[in-house]
């Protein structure tokens, strides 16, 4: 009785194995399948041995029924070991073939086949090698997020290959992941053989952070040879130009003659030329960074920041718009996905096309299906992001929770939002960021707030500070409750935060908080130009609502 029940259960598995998976022997979601069509025939024997004995002495039976069973089992794993030393071959032939690609400089080949075989990869040996490959593949073609996505996932691999750890490193700071940065700053902090690209990055992360003594320090500690010094004295010129603008021009021609193909002492030249009000020079020096690196992204957004702090939408959007194809990286879809929300709606060629990979990517995929016509809903974001509330942090999210709480009418949460902003004079736009904080106060308490914060000041002056904004910064300067009339009734009329993004340059959003087609008799002329020319120029402007 026990035999007979071994080989119908065994049947009863042979049968339950259709279409079901065995394993795992796979790689992530992936198994060797073994359908009942492969066990089928080893239950049929068994079945076939027991039928022969059941009319024999109870001895044989048992014996028979014995090898009923070692062939119920044997068969089964028989045909898996087959199964894995056949796909064992196969990934050889594939890893060569792959390999071969690459040798050949045909890195979308050699990443197509490693696409069709990553699930077949079984050991952490094999894993290595294939993530290798991959590497090599993704820093042939500059597929920054897809360096990122492997570095995810076998941050191990990286600890021999700097040049491609250099460039995960690089995406980390400008996404401002400063933790992640610092893990694989750590994996290189001593065996770097570029020591002044780490150093570079290191400056670059603390400067964002508004650690600007540490990163003094860090420039001042350091020297290296040859074109290895470029970066360092770029981005030590930027940090002299406040005290002595001759001494960082000096530090910056420096730069350029011991790394004449370099892109980074024209982008800090650039800056620098922002800073001091030259915007033709400093576009020509963006514009000569982008010719030194054309398919640089991080050059190529540069370029396009410097266009949206002119208020030159077109052209940025344009050169986002180009950034968008692949490779590309999550941060720029997010970027694009908010500007086409409240600057100007234009449609990419990459609209068809899925967002790289990346922590943003769901952000991105939020913002793409929400409704054209309003800015935020917190009650989709909870529902779609329940654990991930960093995202509102940034700015992107911050300025679209802002705007809709402001066209909901719900002007307190507005301005707890405003006067929670910690970006200072990293924000997207400080006379605006700074307009809105004052208007809302205006409209709850009676005053405009206080003078402007001195870094923030600064930071605008690199924008074109409209009238709006000029005379809200007055009365603040003025600490008087006392309101010219002009300003006061535009500051209790329905349409103030409209002209607020009108000033900015923000048409999309000041049509949106609008929600008018008629423009305000009473409104300032630079108001109803403004908005006469958005619905000119917008396009879809008069499908809002």
């Amino acid at each position: 009785m026990p035999v007979a029940l071994l080989v119908f259960g065994g049947h009863v598995a042979g049968e339950g194995l259709r279409g079901s998976r065995l394993g795992p022997f796979g790689y992530g979601n992936q198994a060797v399948t073994i359908s009942a069509f492969a066990v089928q025939p080893y239950v049929d024997k068994a079945k076939e041995l027991w039928g022969r004995a059941s009319t024999h002495p109870r001895r044989l039976q048992m014996a028979v029924g014995a090898a009923a069973a070692i062939v119920l089992i044997v068969g089964p794993v028989g045909f898996v070991r087959r199964r894995k030393r056949v796909r064992r071959k196969r990934l050889a032939r594939a890893h060569e073939m792959a390999a071969q690609y690459l040798r050949a400089g045909q890195p979308h080949q050699a990443l197509a086949v490693i696409g069709r075989h990553r699930g077949w990869i079984v050991d952490d040996a094999t894993r290595k090698e294939w993530a290798g490959l991959e590497i090599t593949a993704l820093e042939q073609t500059r597929d920054l997020a897809g360096l990122c996505a492997v570095y995810e996932e076998s941050d191990d691999v990286f600890v021999d290959r700097e040049s491609a750890s250099l460039a995960v490193a690089r995406v980390q700071v400008q996404c401002e992941r400063f933790e992640a940065f610092g893990d694989l700053r750590a994996m290189w902090r001593g065996r770097e053989r570029r020591p002044g690209a780490w150093l570079a990055l290191e400056f670059d992360a603390l400067v964002e952070q508004d650690e600007e003594i540490e990163a003094s320090v860090l420039l001042e500690r350091r020297r290296f040879q040859g074109a290895d010094d470029a970066a360092r004295l770029a981005r030590l010129a930027l940090l002299r130009a406040q005290e002595n603008a001759e001494e960082a021009e000096a530090l910056l021609a420096q730069a350029a003659q011991r790394a004449p193909q370099s892109p980074e002492p024209r982008l800090f030249h650039a800056a620098l030329q922002e800073a001091q009000g030259r915007h033709k020079q400093a576009l020509a020096a963006y514009q000569a960074a982008v010719k030194c690196d054309p398919r640089d992204p991080f050059l190529r957004d540069h370029l396009a920041e410097f266009y949206r702090r002119r208020g030159n939408f077109p052209e940025a959007m344009k050169l986002w718009g180009e950034v968008l194809k692949p490779p590309s990286m999550d941060f720029l879809w997010l970027k694009t996905a908010f500007w086409r929300r409240v600057a100007i709606p234009v449609q990419f060629e990459a609209d068809s096309l899925e967002p790289p990979p990346g922590e943003l990517r769901p952000l991105v995929e939020y913002l793409r299906k929400l409704d054209p016509n309003v800015f935020w809903d917190m009650a989709a974001f909870e529902s779609a992001f329940p654990h991930r509330t960093e995202v509102l942090s940034r700015q992107e999210t911050f300025w679209l929770r802002l705007l809709q709480a402001i066209r909901d009418g719900h002007e307190v949460e507005a301005l707890s939002l405003v006067n929670l902003s910690a970006f200072g004079p990293r924000s997207w736009h400080p006379p605006l960021e700074s307009a809105l904080s004052r208007v809302l106060t205006y409209r709850q308490r009676g005053f405009v707030g206080p003078p402007p914060v001195a870094a923030v000041e600064k930071a605008a002056q690199q924008q074109e500070k409209h009238p709006l904004f000029a005379a809200l910064d007055r009365q603040a300067e003025s600490r008087r409750y006392e309101i010219a009339e002009p300003l006061q009734r535009l500051l209790h009329t329905n349409y103030i935060f409209a002209a607020a993004c009108f000033a900015a340059g923000w048409k999309l959003a000041g049509l949106k908080l609008l929600r008018s087609r008629q423009v305000p008799a009473d409104a300032p002329d630079w108001l109803q130009e403004a908005i006469g020319e958005a619905f000119r120029t917008v396009p879809g402007a008069g499908e809002l609502r």
